[in-house]
Formats: C-alpha cells, sequence, structure tokens
C-alpha cells in the first residue's frame, strides 16, 4: 500500500491525522495537507491507511468535527 500512494490520496497516519497528499520530499518522506495552508511532513512509514470515504470530497471529516462542536455550543 505504502508504495502505490499518489498525490490526492487521502489518508490516516498512525497519530489519527488524516491529511491529502500534496507531495513526496524524497523516497521517505510524504507531504500531507491537513487543513487549508497547513502542511505536514511525515514518515512514509506512518501512513497506515487510505480514507475509503474519500468520495465524499476532502474536509468531509473536517465538516463533521465542526458540526458537533456547533451542535454542542448550542446545547
Amino acid at each position: 500500500m505504502l508504495a502505490s500512494l499518489k498525490t490526492g490520496d487521502r489518508v490516516l497516519t498512525s497519530g489519527g491525522i488524516y491529511g491529502t497528499i500534496v507531495g513526496f520530499k524524497d523516497a521517505n518522506v510524504v507531504q500531507l495537507q491537513v487543513a487549508s495552508q497547513i502542511k505536514l511532513e511525515v514518515a512514509r512509514t506512518a501512513i497506515t491507511a487510505l480514507d475509503q470515504s474519500d468520495a465524499a470530497g476532502s474536509g468531509g471529516a473536517g465538516r463533521d468535527s465542526s458540526e458537533s462542536e456547533a451542535g454542542g455550543k448550542k446545547k
């Protein structure tokens, strides 16, 4: 799975961070965009899974958590 990673893939890291691959620094470092204007460099081996819910579009998880927070404030 790690060998087949490509730009645009939405992934989950071993630390629980979801992001979209925007580049590769070298064979062992992947650049992830986790929010608008926020990019992280992570070890390729830290990627544990491809996000299969990618059909919903990037940022889907962010919208869910925002809605949850908004719902919590209303209560």
